[in-house]
């Protein structure tokens, strides 16, 4: 790009044959025309094109949970925002051709449930574990409420773009936590069970359980649980259940 001198600002702005003319702070700069960029030919540029579209969407989804937002806020006072922190610690262990692997709803990996099991009826997915009073040391009676967050992600079945998702994620009603009682929980999945129907195949599910006090702030929460979510059905299924551990 080269500065012009002696020209009016306002007398070329636009593109004239291959050249450019553009005003930056009041001063005229002229530059070749940018030339056409090849297409991704290598396997690298469309892995990445591919991850970065399908991170994108996951980071979007996730951060707009607000108690799953404050725990990474909570985590890194200092940083950009969740968004950035969540974004930048999926990328690389979170692969869209790979949904099987391991994402980060938190930072920090948290608390076990212990004999744990997932429901759907209908639209309707219900967390069964049992009671986490031993699981936690119980400080100040501050933890008020239990609440939960689905993050269900399926595959198109119609377009041949190996890049193509839908990715929701969803907050289940907040209930009153009491330690010594059972865990159960609802989450209402109707908008992703109505995509499943429509056009996705066979989804991955995660969830991920945590306790609020009384503003709704989360204090504790679990680590990462991972089942297939199969085409629905109007039956109670049982979920197979396994727990993701994010690597640090």
């Amino acid at each position: 790009m080269a500065r012009v001198k002696y020209l009016i600002p306002a007398e070329i702005h636009g593109k004239v044959g291959n050249l450019v003319f553009k005003g930056r702070h009041n001063n005229p700069y002229v530059a070749r025309s940018p030339r056409p960029q090849p297409g991704l030919i290598d396997e690298k540029s469309i892995f990445n094109q591919f991850q970065f579209k399908f991170i994108s969407e996951f980071t979007t989804a996730v951060n707009s949970v607000k108690f799953i937002k404050d725990i990474w806020m909570n985590q890194f006072p200092d940083c950009y925002g969740s968004y950035q922190e969540i974004y930048k610690s999926n990328f690389h262990y979170f692969l869209y051709n790979d949904l099987s692997g391991k994402p980060k709803l938190s930072r920090e990996e948290g608390f076990t449930l212990n004999n744990l099991r997932i429901e759907l009826n209908g639209n309707l997915t219900s967390l069964k574990a049992d009671p986490i009073d031993h699981l936690l040391e119980i400080k100040d009676g501050k933890e008020k409420y239990l609440t939960s967050a689905a993050l269900v992600i399926s595959r198109s079945i119609q377009s041949a773009d190996p890049g193509e998702f839908s990715i929701s994620c969803v907050q289940g009603a907040n209930v009153l936590f009491t330690p010594e009682a059972a865990v159960d929980i609802k989450i209402d999945l109707v908008n992703s069970i109505i995509n499943l129907k429509n056009n996705y195949s066979i989804s991955q599910i995660y969830f991920i359980i945590a306790t609020l006090d009384e503003n709704e702030t989360p204090i504790r929460y679990s680590e990462t649980i991972s089942c297939f979510l199969p085409l629905p059905t109007h039956e109670v299924v049982y979920f197979p259940v396994s727990t993701v551990n994010s690597p640090v």
